[in-house]
């Protein structure tokens, strides 16, 4: 028997993967998938643009997933449909695709799409439609904006960096050189990009400088900052500079980027050894200034003793020669104090010509043998109102430098006289002026160097200059309402022109000023404030001899002790002393004993006050006795009547 028959067998099931309409829908989910990723709306349209099938993968839900059925001018108007509908039957007429950007106005917000459109052909070729990918570009041209901006403020900052910022390849070939790096080296860009850069390492360093490029490269540091004292690097035109350098690296193997930022170290050196030499000589001017400070004490006594022997005619010839060899070095320390600065400024009606000729022994020292010194003086007095020492300073610079520039001997000229505003110089007061010529036969300036020489600190001497000779007398004379000027031409020496106003000649002084100044005796009561004991003890005796009763102190302290003292009728002292000042003293007897008259002994300049002194109130060391009493009986003299 046979077996009964099977009943039906069930259908088959297919499975999933094999199912053509489940894998048809499988892959359009990806594609959608994808599409959306990418922000890419497909379309299908008739020959009329009326949209047969979207795919719109747009992000925020709100595409043409409502425009089938209708044409592209009932989905989009104005210059967005005009764009689409150009696009799309360009690539109809044409048979072949065509593209181009498309920006749609949504939620207030710009959205840019690259739009691709190619003809759709049935069976046969013949084209029935067309078919369209959007691509948005919001995004990618938002970024690209922010990487262009990102660039140019890149830029910017690389060009305008003071510094020279050069970048190189591994093979040590420049491929970035900024502004500052061609304005440091005189080079162009277009010059540098491609060459090795050791064309700016001085030939004697680049062995050593590829070493250190070496070493760094393989030490795997990001960045190193070099600073040799005697690293340099070499311009176009042959000059090597002091530079200092970092060094940077990115990338790895042939995409290592090395950058380095260089900064000429040229005049931030020239302003150290500027600084340098102003410290010095700042320290050389307070040596200076103390030493003529000690010294001026010591000729106080010798000169002040010599006016007492004199005073009862004793030592002869002998006496007055120690008198005018104390005067003589007076004048040396006032030159030193003038060099720092220091001096007690005593402007006065003087004669320019009277100071030359008085001068003219010690100029022709300075100037030595092999240098011939020509005067050729205005008959006339030369009034000027200056302080003699800063004057003889302008004479002695300008001197000193003629000679400087004539090594092998020359001649040097002084030439004065009386000139008129109008034509030797409009920019001065319409007074007549007087002129001092100081001209020598030298070598002579060019115009880049005549243009600097009054400038501190630029000096054609070397390490022999200070640089401050001349612009100490440009100073001077712009500070005494003159002018000065150069004239010069290499090989034919220099001519110097200072202009000075014309002064009315002094009047002289009559019987009652002669009077005054001459020293008399008295019997008041005088404090007497000095810490230098000589001094004290001098100016102590001295007064005795003229008759005043004399009170001594050796510092301020000592001194207030005695301003309670009712006889008291006025003050002596030194200005600088070991604690307080007398300035400090003068202060506090203002307070306590308004109206007692000070008298302040100092060979200081009257900057060194805390405050506006009159004239009549100070004595300049070294002083003879005679000075003393004189100012001291002018003062007691112009007392209130409270003090008589």
């Amino acid at each position: 028997m046979s077996d009964p028959p099977a009943p039906d067998a069930a259908p088959a099931t297919t499975p999933p993967s094999q199912d053509p309409s489940a894998r048809e829908k499988a892959g359009v989910s990806a594609w959608g998938e994808l599409l959306q990723a990418a922000r890419i709306t497909a379309c299908e349209q008739d020959l009329d643009l009326r949209y047969l099938a979207v795919l719109d993968q747009s992000p925020d839900g709100q595409g043409l997933t409502g425009a089938i059925g209708k044409l592209e001018t009932e989905v989009f108007s104005g210059e967005v449909a005009r764009r689409l509908v150009a696009i799309k039957r360009a690539a109809i007429e044409s048979n072949r695709p065509r593209q181009g950007r498309v920006v749609v106005q949504a939620g207030g917000a710009a959205r840019s799409f690259d739009v691709t459109a190619t003809p759709r052909r049935d069976e046969h070729g013949t084209i029935v439609g067309v078919l369209s990918v959007a691509v948005e570009l919001t995004d990618a041209l938002q970024a690209q904006d922010l990487r262009r901006a990102s660039q140019s403020r890149l830029s910017g900052i690389l060009d305008s960096a003071m510094d020279a910022i050069i970048s190189t390849g591994p093979d040590r070939r420049i491929v970035f050189f900024n502004p500052a790096a061609e304005r440091m080296f005189g080079v162009s860009a277009a010059e540098a990009i491609g060459s090795e850069i050791t064309r700016f390492v001085p030939p004697a360093m680049r062995d050593e400088h590829a070493a250190l490029m070496d070493n760094f490269a393989e030490t795997g540091v990001t960045a190193r900052r070099i600073v040799l004292s005697d690293l340099r690097a070499h311009r176009a035109t042959g000059e090597d500079f002091p530079i200092e350098a970092s060094i940077s690296h990115t990338g790895t193997g042939d995409d290592r980027l090395f950058t380095i930022i260089i900064r000429d170290r040229t005049e931030h050196d020239q302003l150290q050894a500027q600084l340098l030499q102003s410290q010095k000589l700042e320290g050389i001017a307070r040596l200076a200034g103390g030493v003529a400070h000690d010294f001026n004490n010591l000729l106080t006594v010798i000169l002040g003793y010599c006016e007492l022997l004199r005073m009862r005619q004793r030592g002869g010839s002998e006496l007055e020669e120690i008198n005018n060899a104390a005067r003589r070095a007076s004048q040396l320390t006032r030159q030193l104090l003038a060099f720092g600065r220091r001096q007690v400024l005593q402007v006065e009606t003087l004669d320019l010509n009277g100071l030359i000729r008085g001068l003219n022994r010690m100029l022709r020292r300075i100037i030595g043998e092999d240098v011939v010194l020509e005067t050729d003086l205005a008959d006339d007095f030369l009034w000027v109102v200056a302080d003699v020492g800063q004057m003889e300073q302008v004479l002695l610079n300008l001197v000193v430098n003629a000679r400087d520039a004539m090594p092998s001997g020359g001649t040097l000229r002084l030439v004065t006289r009386i000139s008129d505003p109008a034509i030797a110089h409009p920019g001065l007061s319409p007074r007549q002026l007087v002129e001092l010529t100081v001209s020598d036969t030298g070598v002579g300036m060019a115009e880049d160097v005549r243009t600097r020489i009054f400038e501190p600190f630029f000096t054609t001497k070397g390490d022999a200059g200070t640089g401050l000779g001349l612009a100490t007398v440009y100073g001077i004379v712009t500070q005494t309402g003159g002018d000065i000027a150069c004239d010069s031409t290499p090989g034919q020496g220099s001519t110097f022109h200072v202009w000075l106003p014309l002064a009315p000649a002094p009047r002289p002084a009559d019987e009652g000023a002669q009077a005054e100044s001459r020293a008399t005796h008295g019997h008041e009561t005088v404090l007497l404030v000095e810490d230098e004991a000589l001094v004290r003890e001098l100016a102590a005796r001295a007064l005795r001899e003229y008759g005043y009763k004399v009170l001594e102190a050796q510092d301020v302290e000592s001194a207030l002790r005695y301003l309670d003292h009712q006889s008291l009728a006025i003050v002596v002292s030194d200005v600088v002393m070991p604690g307080r000042s007398g300035d400090d003293l003068s202060t506090e007897i203002a307070r306590r004993r308004p109206g007692l008259p000070v008298l302040l002994m100092t060979g200081y300049s009257e900057a060194l006050l805390q405050r506006p002194v009159d004239p009549a109130h100070l004595l300049r060391k070294p002083f003879t006795p005679t000075d003393l009493i004189a100012k001291i009986r002018a003062l007691l003299d112009r007392r209130p009547p409270a003090y008589t």
